[in-house]
């Protein structure tokens, strides 16, 4: 039975993937009966949990762009305006979920999956939970931080959630700007001392004197501004 087991599990892997592919389309025809893995998928995985999550992703990347919700299937298409979410914790999420279940330490999926679900398939919901599970797992790494900052600015309008991803982002390499940014958002919430606090921070890690030069003169208008709420 040992023999057999790495030609079972290749069998296996081979069937999911099938399972989970759905047929071939063309532009006018897509197929919106997606089913997700089942939940508890790891115990069926036999120890290959990361053979199969690659499976589930080499399936998924096929319809990365799909929202099962929207009419067509697609949620950002070039006539329709909304403010609204089209997608709540659809396909491309539980997919995602299920790959990084099998395979947590696995970045790529956190990276493009999130950025995906936030602007592509406009899964707000979904992409705030991935963020937030892959910032989990890698809570320093650049483009998460960064691409989080993005989600919470623009898709969620959270800009004090923003915040702190970019500080973070511009701890883990990213440019200097960042702290810059950082503090007009906090500022703009009022919280001024801590925008200070943000920008003095920036200059302490400046990598070039032209970008020193731009955080001094929003360290000064912040300093000024707290001045002036200062007096009676």
């Amino acid at each position: 039975m040992g023999k057999l087991l790495p030609v079972v599990i290749l069998i296996l892997g081979v069937v999911l993937t099938v399972a989970f592919r759905q047929p071939m389309r063309t532009e006018e025809r897509i197929n919106l009966n997606l089913i997700p893995p089942p939940p508890g998928i790891q115990r069926f995985t036999f120890g290959y949990d990361e053979f199969v999550a690659d499976s589930f992703w080499l399936r998924l990347i096929q319809d990365f762009h799909i929202c099962e919700n929207a009419k067509d299937g697609i949620a950002h298409a070039a006539n329709r305006k909304s403010t609204e979410p089209m997608c709540r914790e659809g396909w491309v999420y539980k997919m995602l979920e299920a790959i990084t279940d099998l395979a947590p330490r696995w970045k790529l999926p956190y990276v493009s999956g999130s950025i995906m679900l936030s602007v592509v398939v406009d899964d707000r919901d979904g992409a705030t939970k991935f963020f937030e599970k892959g910032l989990h797992q890698f809570p320093f790494d650049y483009q998460l931080n960064y691409g989080a900052a993005y989600h919470y600015l623009w898709e969620e309008k959270q800009p004090e959630k923003a915040a702190p991803l970019l500080i973070r982002a511009a701890q883990a390499g990213g440019p200097p700007w960042m702290y810059s940014l950082a503090g007009k958002l906090y500022s703009e919430e009022g919280k001024l001392d801590l925008a200070i606090e943000v920008m003095e921070q920036g200059l302490k890690d400046r990598k070039n004197e032209k970008t020193a030069d731009r955080i001094e003169k929003r360290l000064t208008e912040l300093k000024a501004r707290r001045e002036a709420l200062k007096k009676p």
